[in-house]
Protein backbone atom coordinates (compact mmCIF):
# COMPACT_ATOMS: atom_id res chain seq x y z
CA UNK A 1 0.00 0.00 0.00
CA UNK A 2 2.81 2.38 0.93
CA UNK A 3 4.57 1.81 -2.40
CA UNK A 4 1.30 2.44 -4.26
CA UNK A 5 0.76 5.74 -2.45
CA UNK A 6 4.33 6.87 -3.25
CA UNK A 7 3.80 5.92 -6.89
CA UNK A 8 0.54 7.87 -7.08
CA UNK A 9 2.20 10.91 -5.50
CA UNK A 10 5.01 10.81 -8.02
CA UNK A 11 2.59 10.57 -10.92
CA UNK A 12 0.61 13.51 -9.51
CA UNK A 13 3.81 15.53 -9.12
CA UNK A 14 4.80 14.81 -12.72
CA UNK A 15 1.36 15.87 -13.92
CA UNK A 16 1.81 19.24 -12.21
CA UNK A 17 5.12 19.93 -13.93
CA UNK A 18 5.07 21.61 -17.31
CA UNK A 19 5.75 19.50 -20.39
CA UNK A 20 9.29 20.09 -21.65
CA UNK A 21 10.56 19.74 -25.20
CA UNK A 22 14.32 19.35 -25.73
CA UNK A 23 16.04 19.67 -29.11
CA UNK A 24 19.73 18.84 -29.49
CA UNK A 25 21.28 15.90 -27.65
CA UNK A 26 24.97 16.55 -28.19
CA UNK A 27 27.84 16.97 -25.74
CA UNK A 28 25.91 19.46 -23.60
CA UNK A 29 22.35 18.62 -24.56
CA UNK A 30 22.36 14.95 -23.58
CA UNK A 31 23.31 15.40 -19.91
CA UNK A 32 21.01 18.41 -19.63
CA UNK A 33 18.07 16.41 -20.97
CA UNK A 34 18.92 13.64 -18.49
CA UNK A 35 18.77 16.17 -15.64
CA UNK A 36 15.37 17.43 -16.80
CA UNK A 37 13.98 13.90 -16.96
CA UNK A 38 15.50 12.98 -13.59
CA UNK A 39 13.78 16.00 -12.03
CA UNK A 40 10.42 14.52 -12.99
CA UNK A 41 9.48 16.74 -15.92
CA UNK A 42 7.51 15.08 -18.74
CA UNK A 43 10.09 15.26 -21.53
CA UNK A 44 9.92 14.93 -25.31
CA UNK A 45 13.11 15.14 -27.37
CA UNK A 46 14.26 15.51 -30.95
CA UNK A 47 17.69 15.16 -32.55
CA UNK A 48 18.82 14.49 -36.11
CA UNK A 49 21.13 11.77 -34.76
CA UNK A 50 19.40 8.47 -34.03
CA UNK A 51 22.46 7.43 -32.00
CA UNK A 52 22.10 10.43 -29.69
CA UNK A 53 18.42 9.67 -29.13
CA UNK A 54 19.25 6.02 -28.45
CA UNK A 55 21.82 7.00 -25.80
CA UNK A 56 19.22 9.05 -23.96
CA UNK A 57 16.51 6.41 -24.30
CA UNK A 58 18.88 3.76 -22.89
CA UNK A 59 19.17 5.84 -19.71
CA UNK A 60 15.63 7.26 -19.65
CA UNK A 61 13.20 4.93 -21.48
CA UNK A 62 10.26 7.06 -20.29
CA UNK A 63 11.32 10.01 -22.45
CA UNK A 64 9.08 10.74 -25.44
CA UNK A 65 10.53 10.87 -28.95
CA UNK A 66 9.38 13.33 -31.63
CA UNK A 67 9.92 13.09 -35.39
CA UNK A 68 10.37 16.83 -35.95
CA UNK A 69 10.83 20.13 -34.09
CA UNK A 70 7.23 20.95 -34.93
CA UNK A 71 6.10 17.74 -33.25
CA UNK A 72 8.04 18.76 -30.13
CA UNK A 73 6.33 22.15 -30.09
CA UNK A 74 2.86 20.68 -30.47
CA UNK A 75 3.06 18.78 -27.17
CA UNK A 76 5.43 20.98 -25.11
CA UNK A 77 4.86 24.02 -22.93
CA UNK A 78 8.54 24.93 -22.63
CA UNK A 79 11.17 24.14 -25.27
CA UNK A 80 14.94 24.01 -24.75
CA UNK A 81 17.35 24.00 -27.70
CA UNK A 82 21.01 23.04 -27.30
CA UNK A 83 22.44 23.42 -30.79
CA UNK A 84 25.87 24.23 -32.28
CA UNK A 85 25.13 27.71 -33.67
CA UNK A 86 22.50 30.29 -34.53
CA UNK A 87 22.07 28.74 -37.98
CA UNK A 88 20.73 25.50 -36.54
CA UNK A 89 18.50 27.39 -34.13
CA UNK A 90 17.05 29.41 -37.01
CA UNK A 91 16.41 26.27 -39.06
CA UNK A 92 14.77 24.55 -36.09
CA UNK A 93 12.52 27.53 -35.40
CA UNK A 94 11.66 28.68 -38.92
CA UNK A 95 12.17 25.65 -41.17
CA UNK A 96 9.39 23.65 -42.88
CA UNK A 97 8.98 21.49 -39.77
CA UNK A 98 10.10 24.19 -37.36
CA UNK A 99 8.77 25.40 -34.01
CA UNK A 100 5.76 27.61 -33.56
CA UNK A 101 6.45 31.34 -33.41
CA UNK A 102 5.10 34.10 -31.22
CA UNK A 103 5.80 32.67 -27.78
CA UNK A 104 6.80 35.07 -25.00
CA UNK A 105 9.65 33.80 -22.82
CA UNK A 106 9.16 34.26 -19.08
CA UNK A 107 12.03 33.93 -16.61
CA UNK A 108 9.62 33.37 -13.73
CA UNK A 109 7.93 30.52 -15.56
CA UNK A 110 11.13 28.70 -16.51
CA UNK A 111 13.17 29.45 -13.37
CA UNK A 112 12.41 26.06 -11.70
CA UNK A 113 13.65 24.32 -14.83
CA UNK A 114 16.82 26.44 -14.99
CA UNK A 115 17.53 25.53 -11.38
CA UNK A 116 17.51 21.86 -12.44
CA UNK A 117 20.01 22.53 -15.24
CA UNK A 118 22.55 24.65 -13.38
CA UNK A 119 23.82 25.59 -9.94
CA UNK A 120 23.53 29.33 -10.60
CA UNK A 121 21.01 31.28 -12.67
CA UNK A 122 21.72 34.83 -13.87
CA UNK A 123 19.31 37.16 -15.66
CA UNK A 124 21.50 39.17 -18.04
CA UNK A 125 18.82 41.06 -19.95
CA UNK A 126 16.73 40.74 -23.10
CA UNK A 127 16.77 37.79 -25.50
CA UNK A 128 20.30 37.33 -26.83
CA UNK A 129 22.12 38.66 -23.77
CA UNK A 130 22.84 35.17 -22.47
CA UNK A 131 24.16 34.14 -25.88
CA UNK A 132 26.54 37.11 -25.83
CA UNK A 133 27.74 36.29 -22.30
CA UNK A 134 28.34 32.65 -23.18
CA UNK A 135 30.52 33.57 -26.16
CA UNK A 136 32.51 36.11 -24.10
CA UNK A 137 33.05 33.51 -21.39
CA UNK A 138 34.44 31.05 -23.93
CA UNK A 139 36.64 33.74 -25.46
CA UNK A 140 38.17 34.38 -22.03
CA UNK A 141 38.50 30.64 -21.44
CA UNK A 142 40.36 30.19 -24.73
CA UNK A 143 42.76 33.04 -23.90
CA UNK A 144 43.38 31.58 -20.45
CA UNK A 145 44.02 28.13 -21.89
CA UNK A 146 46.60 29.47 -24.35
CA UNK A 147 48.41 31.50 -21.69
CA UNK A 148 48.46 28.57 -19.25
CA UNK A 149 49.73 26.14 -21.89
CA UNK A 150 52.51 28.50 -22.98
CA UNK A 151 53.59 29.04 -19.39
CA UNK A 152 53.78 25.29 -18.81
CA UNK A 153 55.83 24.84 -22.00
CA UNK A 154 58.30 27.52 -20.90
CA UNK A 155 58.58 26.04 -17.42
CA UNK A 156 58.99 22.47 -18.69
CA UNK A 157 61.69 23.57 -21.12
CA UNK A 158 63.55 25.22 -18.24
CA UNK A 159 63.46 22.03 -16.18
CA UNK A 160 60.36 22.49 -14.02
CA UNK A 161 57.90 19.66 -13.43
CA UNK A 162 54.58 20.60 -15.14
CA UNK A 163 52.58 18.73 -12.49
CA UNK A 164 54.19 20.71 -9.68
CA UNK A 165 53.81 23.89 -11.73
CA UNK A 166 50.08 23.21 -11.96
CA UNK A 167 49.91 22.73 -8.19
CA UNK A 168 51.66 26.09 -7.73
CA UNK A 169 49.31 27.83 -10.17
CA UNK A 170 46.32 26.49 -8.28
CA UNK A 171 47.58 28.18 -5.11
CA UNK A 172 48.64 31.42 -6.83
CA UNK A 173 47.29 34.28 -8.91
CA UNK A 174 47.67 32.17 -12.07
CA UNK A 175 44.87 29.88 -10.89
CA UNK A 176 41.93 29.41 -13.24
CA UNK A 177 39.22 26.93 -14.17
CA UNK A 178 41.66 25.66 -16.79
CA UNK A 179 44.45 24.99 -14.27
CA UNK A 180 42.03 23.41 -11.82
CA UNK A 181 40.06 21.09 -14.10
CA UNK A 182 41.93 20.59 -17.38
CA UNK A 183 45.72 20.51 -17.13
CA UNK A 184 46.33 17.55 -14.81
CA UNK A 185 43.09 15.76 -15.64
CA UNK A 186 43.21 15.88 -19.44
CA UNK A 187 46.67 17.03 -20.60
CA UNK A 188 49.31 15.77 -18.19
CA UNK A 189 47.37 12.52 -17.94
CA UNK A 190 47.58 12.31 -21.79
CA UNK A 191 43.86 11.57 -21.98
CA UNK A 192 43.03 14.54 -24.22
CA UNK A 193 39.35 13.70 -23.83
CA UNK A 194 37.68 17.09 -23.57
CA UNK A 195 34.29 16.62 -25.28
CA UNK A 196 34.10 20.33 -26.20
CA UNK A 197 35.63 20.34 -29.66
CA UNK A 198 38.02 23.00 -30.96
CA UNK A 199 35.72 24.09 -33.79
CA UNK A 200 32.99 24.93 -31.26
CA UNK A 201 35.44 27.08 -29.30
CA UNK A 202 36.52 28.88 -32.48
CA UNK A 203 32.84 29.41 -33.33
CA UNK A 204 32.16 31.04 -29.94
CA UNK A 205 35.23 33.25 -30.26
CA UNK A 206 33.90 34.39 -33.62
CA UNK A 207 30.51 35.25 -32.10
CA UNK A 208 32.18 37.35 -29.38
CA UNK A 209 34.30 39.15 -31.95
CA UNK A 210 31.26 39.89 -34.12
CA UNK A 211 29.64 41.52 -31.10
CA UNK A 212 32.79 43.58 -30.60
CA UNK A 213 33.02 44.60 -34.26
CA UNK A 214 29.33 45.55 -34.37
CA UNK A 215 30.11 47.89 -31.47
CA UNK A 216 33.12 49.33 -33.39
CA UNK A 217 35.56 47.79 -30.92
CA UNK A 218 38.98 46.42 -31.90
CA UNK A 219 39.96 43.75 -29.33
CA UNK A 220 43.52 42.99 -30.46
CA UNK A 221 44.21 40.19 -27.99
CA UNK A 222 40.94 38.46 -28.84
CA UNK A 223 41.80 38.57 -32.55
CA UNK A 224 45.13 36.93 -31.76
CA UNK A 225 43.38 34.26 -29.71
CA UNK A 226 41.10 33.47 -32.66
CA UNK A 227 44.06 33.27 -35.04
CA UNK A 228 45.97 30.91 -32.75
CA UNK A 229 42.96 28.69 -32.05
CA UNK A 230 42.05 28.57 -35.75
CA UNK A 231 45.61 27.69 -36.77
CA UNK A 232 45.58 24.87 -34.22
CA UNK A 233 42.59 23.41 -36.02
CA UNK A 234 44.41 23.57 -39.36
CA UNK A 235 47.39 21.74 -37.86
CA UNK A 236 45.13 19.02 -36.45
CA UNK A 237 43.49 18.50 -39.83
CA UNK A 238 46.85 18.34 -41.61
CA UNK A 239 47.97 15.70 -39.13
CA UNK A 240 44.84 13.65 -39.74
CA UNK A 241 43.55 13.95 -36.17
CA UNK A 242 40.50 16.12 -36.70
CA UNK A 243 38.14 13.30 -35.79
CA UNK A 244 39.24 13.20 -32.15
CA UNK A 245 38.35 15.45 -29.25
CA UNK A 246 40.43 18.59 -28.92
Amino acid sequence: MGAFIIGVCRVAEAMQKERIGFIGLGVMGLPMAQHVAAAGYPLTVYDISDAAVARLQAQRPDVGLAKSPKAVAEISEIIITMLPSGREVRDIALGPEGLLQGFKPSLTRVRPLLDVLGKKVFHLGATGAGHTMKSINNLITAATFLATAEGLVIGTASGLDPAIMTDVLNQSTGMSWISQTQIAQRILSRRFDDPFKLDLMVKDIGIALKVAHDLKLQPALSELVRALESSSGVKLISQGTSGGNT
